[in-house]
């Protein structure tokens, strides 16, 4: 009973009651709930803007009384649940319109094979999953108040860029943001996705350096249904480290800048970890694909350029790793901040958050200390048990308690283990602990 409750519900719509029958047949394969309908102003009258209830909308090309077109218009206004358009003649005006106007793919009707509706019904279930989840977060986000990292600086390179975020988002300019890795390219792509006009729609995402350059190229072709432009219509797409795009797939994303993203209405970002402009320079990029992708290009700075904002950075981490973690954590005391203050952070921002999340997880406490940011303790040489961000402030006597205290929450409280890996007796540990309030382990025998 429950099993056909948690069932996906679907809508399809259509005149013909041969195709009706035959497609619901494919949608309950798939484990679907189906509702039909055969006239479009019976439908609009009887669910009367309640389609939010469905997982899925198939709308007939061609209907009596409202063109598929005009329906899917009307029921967009009500709902962005994903919706097939399938049509017996398809031509690649109808498909550019259909996608236009908010189809989440447009299939040509073949009862002998019906492979590319069932890939086609698949993905857009999979979309449906990402948008509940996407709201669900939304939700989450909303309810623990953690901020957007980016709207808050106290640089002024990086105000500067808020400044342009803020202007351009909300346009349908293509922006290309450079920046070594690391330093939020991501982030930034996703934030200008969710202030933009197209925010509602999918947010896309091609990676140049981890996709095959063959699979580039039947993504980009203008001839393929599944087309990554028209998956992208009425939403971003984000094509991430571009410059490792070859040749030949430049010119391929050229061409559907110019002849699918206007009609389409598809947002592009793209970003690089390479400057673009001297590979322009030296033939290794089209000088008129870089034009395409860069009416704003954003240049983000490395961290240590902007150590400014650590203080904020670190406490929006902080905020979601505890939380995420369920661990109650407020702050750091002065050897961790100096540990972070004199790091150059190679890694960038990713490396900051890589810091925090390993060091709440070893923190049994409230505070970081310096000793959470050891990392794992190698046998081979005691030179690594230091971080290289190690700052040698400490004495020997000061070392060798952190350490103990180190080991003990390792141990999680655990002092025969403990003692095992000092290699002292488990007396001996007991008598380093004892005037030592701050060290407040579980403790087990």
């Amino acid at each position: 009973m429950s099993q056909g409750l948690n069932r996906k519900r679907a809508l399809i719509i259509d005149d013909e009651r041969l195709a009706l029958e035959f497609y619901s047949e494919v949608l309950e394969a798939q484990n679907l709930n189906v509702i039909k309908y055969t006239c479009p102003r019976a439908l609009l009258t009887e669910m009367d803007g309640n389609f939010s209830a469905f997982d899925l909308i198939l709308i007939d090309y061609n209907l009596p009384d409202m063109k598929g077109v005009d329906l899917l218009k009307t029921i967009k206004k009500y709902t962005d649940v994903p919706k097939l358009i399938f049509t017996s003649q398809s031509n690649m005006a109808q498909a550019i319109e259909v996608m236009r106007l908010g189809a989440f793919d447009y299939i040509e009707k073949n009862f002998s094979d019906t492979k590319s509706l069932t890939v086609s019904i698949q993905r857009a279930l999979q979309h449906r999953n990402l948008q509940v989840e996407n709201t669900q977060l939304k939700k989450q986000i909303n309810n623990t108040g953690v901020s957007n990292l980016n709207l808050n600086s106290n640089n002024e390179y990086m105000n500067k860029i808020i400044y342009t975020l803020k202007k351009v988002s909300p346009t349908k300019a293509s922006v290309l943001i450079t920046g070594d890795k690391g330093t939020g390219k991501d982030y930034l792509a996703n934030f200008i996705h969710q202030n933009s006009l197209n925010s509602q729609g999918s947010f896309i995402k091609l990676n140049c350096s981890a996709t095959p350059q063959n699979i580039i190229t039947q993504e980009l072709a203008l001839e393929n249904s599944q087309n990554i432009f028209y998956r992208a219509s009425n939403g971003s797409l984000y094509i991430d480290e571009i410059s490792e795009l070859s040749t030949d797939n430049q010119r391929l994303l050229s061409a559907c800048i110019e002849q699918l993203s206007e009609n389409l209405n598809v947002r592009v970002i793209s970003s690089s970890n390479e400057k673009l402009l001297p590979k322009v320079k030296s033939n290794l990029f089209k000088e008129e694909l870089f034009y395409k992708l860069s009416i704003v290009n954003i240049d983000l700075p490395r961290l240590k350029d902007r150590k400014e904002d650590l203080h904020h950075l670190t406490n929006h981490f902080l905020n979601v790793f505890a939380q995420k973690h369920q661990k109650t954590i407020h702050s750091l005391d002065e050897s961790a901040i100096k540990i972070l203050l004199n790091s150059n952070f190679e890694g960038n921002i990713r490396e900051l958050e890589n810091m925090l999340e390993r060091a709440i997880i070893m923190c049994e406490g409230t505070r970081i200390t310096s000793t959470h940011f050891i990392p794992n303790i190698s046998s081979n040489s005691a030179s690594d048990i230091f971080n290289p961000h190690f700052v040698p402030d400490l004495n020997l006597k000061q070392i060798e308690k952190e350490y103990t205290k180190f080991v003990i929450n390792h141990c999680q409280g655990n002092l025969v283990q403990a003692a095992k890996i000092l290699e002292v007796s488990k007396r001996t540990i007991y008598r380093k602990i004892q005037d030592e309030a701050a060290m407040n382990p579980t403790i087990s025998q």
